[in-house]
């Protein structure tokens, strides 16, 4: 893969032939001719004796194919060689210039699409060795071309989910039998009924003898150009399906262009008939990419079924899943399971409400009962929103913090309201927290042992220090820089994908008032909208996150005493409120559900946490191999002796590192037991 210089030398000596052949700016013939020049010998091997001529020919009539980003794009392709990267280019310049003249063919045609189209029977393409519409040997109306995509899309019944979208149905059927050959795109976001949508459709094609293949987007990326050389010889009776086509091409990444240009160019020369699906945001980046090739389509949009429709899906298909488990539904638990759950679903679909029925039943049925209930909803790893006891959460936190029973409390407060479904806007994360107070009392062990409990393990933490981000351009590492600078080619260190990756997790960001402004600015949405969108367009939902920021402003005057005359009454959180206010602006603390003030640990807090380190200490040495008995009298002394109430809990780790662990590592046994003896720890033989 070139450098980013590499990349800007290119560029510029592409910029530089638009003086001499003409041009607002680069094309792909404009690159070409370029890298004639830069690498003479690969040029020629890769575009044959009468490449040069070919560009010059293209360059001389204007034909300057694409743009400075589809030159952009070209460059910054995954390649690993001159000859891998001109062979990209070549490639290019026949789909561009094919897509420009609506044409086939052009000086730059590549030969081993001849040839493999050439190795195809293309006077048997359109015959049939079967009944029409036959789904025992669907794909051997088309032997050749649909080998490679065997994966049939088989004829259902159609469902009463189909039913309610009728509408769109007739629409597709319409579209499909025009002369006129368009692509028809399908566009819907997750959960709206795509695949059932298509399996409806296949179902009203094969009863007018019309077959679908289904072309799935978990194709190798070569296999594209496979794709786009079948559909130049697919019959006419043909229907393929190309499904999450914005996966398959790329358009969530920086660099689509190649593929998408080529499959739309195949799309709009194909005999067969051409269903797509994409999501929303991808439609709007296919139309800049190829804007006539959208304009020429059908686009049909599949909203969101409304609660009526939803009920009557239900209703329909339910007795058919009792019948399959022996178990009926209650209706508390039918109205639970179409309320949708927090998270990444649209408001309703029938389709997410049947499986959530389906695995309740299937509870209740393994219990031997014969009716399930709204509480076989709540089970193996379903997070359907049930009421947690506020108690119960505090009391769980409360075992490994010490000292903090306020924070624990506003903590649980607000997650028991979100869980149970009842926050007055469940589109923003389920908490936003700031902890504020001074180091070492448990502002980050809180935020790990939400992550435990909320989410299973600490691999749901995503932290992010702050200090790291405390210049302008920091902004591009939560949401990636615009196309062309460097790491935009590089998305999986981004936030975005982060969240997008794992969107049920704990989000810390530590010492948040290091942050430069514009970084705060960025949060602003996340708090308020609970999205985030990045520069390639990838929407993020942090609805399912929890939002934990940390800060030590305002520790110190909360902390002291009041002194001489004003408004100050003592209280150390509206003097901590005093100093934020200070320092951050009024729309970012305005978004923030609950800020909570840490408090200074005292001594007995101090030896709580000392003998919860010891046991845990205990439990590691002990899946090592050791043994070890610590009288109780040690858990004082380690706290006495490595108390600083301006260091907190993090001066003890450190003093029982220096007194204990230290001479454990110096023991002739891992059998030992550990007293206190003469003001120190004294270790002998068990």
């Amino acid at each position: 893969m070139l450098t980013r210089d590499e990349i800007e030398s290119l560029l510029d000596a592409a910029r530089s032939e638009t003086k001499r052949w003409g041009g607002a700016e680069p094309g792909l013939a404009h690159l070409a001719f370029a890298l004639r020049k830069r690498w003479p010998q690969d040029f020629q091997e890769t575009f044959g004796p009468t490449g040069q001529a070919d560009v010059e020919a293209l360059l001389r009539r204007g034909a300057y194919l694409g743009e400075e980003s589809t030159v952009r794009g070209v460059l910054e392709a995954p390649t690993t060689s001159r000859r891998e990267l001109l062979e990209e280019l070549r490639d290019a310049l026949n789909v561009q210039e094919a897509i420009e003249a609506d044409h086939n063919t052009g000086p730059l045609a590549v030969a081993t699409v001849d040839e493999h189209l050439d190795s195809l029977d293309l006077d048997d393409a359109g015959k049939s060795t079967s009944e029409p519409g036959s789904p025992s040997d669907m794909h051997n109306d088309f032997p050749e071309w649909a080998r490679p995509f065997e994966d049939v899309l088989e004829r259902c019944p159609t469902t009463s989910s189909a039913q309610e979208r009728s509408n769109e149905l007739s629409e597709a059927l319409a579209q499909v039998h025009t002369r006129t050959r368009r692509a028809i795109f399908i566009v819907g976001a997750h959960g709206t009924g795509r695949s059932t949508f298509l399996q409806a459709l296949a179902h009203r094609l094969a009863e007018t003898e019309q077959t679908c293949v289904l072309v799935r987007a978990d194709l190798e990326h070569k296999n594209a150009d496979r794709l786009a050389r079948a559909l130049a010889v697919a019959p006419p009776s043909a229907c393929v399906v190309i499904d999450d086509m914005d996966d398959l091409t790329w358009l969530d990444t920086e660099s689509p262009a190649r593929l998408a240009l080529s499959l739309a160019h195949s799309v709009r020369t194909t005999r067969a008939s051409i269903v797509c699906t994409l999501r929303p945001r991808s439609i709007g980046r296919l139309a800049i990419l190829a804007p006539q090739f959208v304009d020429d389509s059908a686009v049909i949009t599949l909203e969101s079924l409304p609660i009526g429709s939803v009920e009557r899906v239900v209703a329909a298909e339910l007795p058919a899943l009792a019948r399959h488990h022996g178990v009926e539904a209650s209706q508390e638990l039918i109205d639970a399971a179409i309320k949708p759950r927090r998270g990444h679903e649209p408001t309703h679909h029938p389709g997410l409400a049947l499986e959530r029925l389906d695995a309740a039943l299937a509870r209740a049925k393994v219990d031997g009962r014969g009716e399930a209930s709204v509480a076989d909803l709540s089970r193996a790893g379903d997070h359907t929103p049930v009421h947690v006891a506020r108690a119960d959460l505090e009391t769980a936190l409360g075992e490994r913090i010490k000292g903090q029973p306020h924070a624990i409390s506003a903590i649980a407060k607000r997650l028991t309201l979100t869980r149970t479904g009842l926050d007055l806007r469940p589109e923003r994360p389920n908490g936003v927290f700031l902890f504020v107070g001074p180091t070492g009392v448990g502002k980050t062990e809180l935020a790990h042992q939400l992550a435990r409990h909320e989410y299973g393990d600490l691999d749901h933490l995503i932290r992010l220090d702050m200090s790291e981000y405390s210049k302008d351009w920091a902004v591009s590492r939560l949401v990636g820089p615009m196309p062309g600078y460097v790491g935009s080619t590089e998305p999986e260190s981004w936030l975005t994908t982060r969240v997008a990756k794992l969107p049920r997790c704990v989000i810390l960001l530590d010492e948040i008032e290091k942050a430069h402004p514009g970084v705060w600015n960025i949060f602003l949405q996340v708090f308020d909208a609970g999205r985030l969108t990045d520069s390639r367009g990838t929407t993020a939902d942090f609805r399912d996150t929890v939002m934990i920021l940390t800060s030590n402003l305002g520790a110190r005057e909360a902390s002291r005493n009041a002194v001489g005359f004003g408004e100050d009454t003592g209280d150390p959180l509206r003097r901590m409120r005093n100093a934020l206010d200070t320092h951050m602006p009024p729309e970012f603390l305005n978004r923030i559900d609950e800020i909570v003030l840490f408090q200074h640990l005292g001594m007995e807090e101090i030896v709580r946490i000392a003998q919860s380190e010891l046991d845990s200490l205990q439990e590691r040495l002990i899946s090592n191999g050791w043994y070890i008995r610590i009288a109780p009298e040690v858990s004082t002394w380690l706290a006495e002796t490595g108390y600083n109430p301006d260091f907190g809990a993090r001066h003890l780790q450190r003093n029982i590192e220096r007194e204990l662990l230290a001479q454990l590592a110096e023991a002739q046994s891992k059998t030992v037991t550990v007293t206190v003896r003469d003001g120190g720890l004294r270790m002998d033989p068990a």
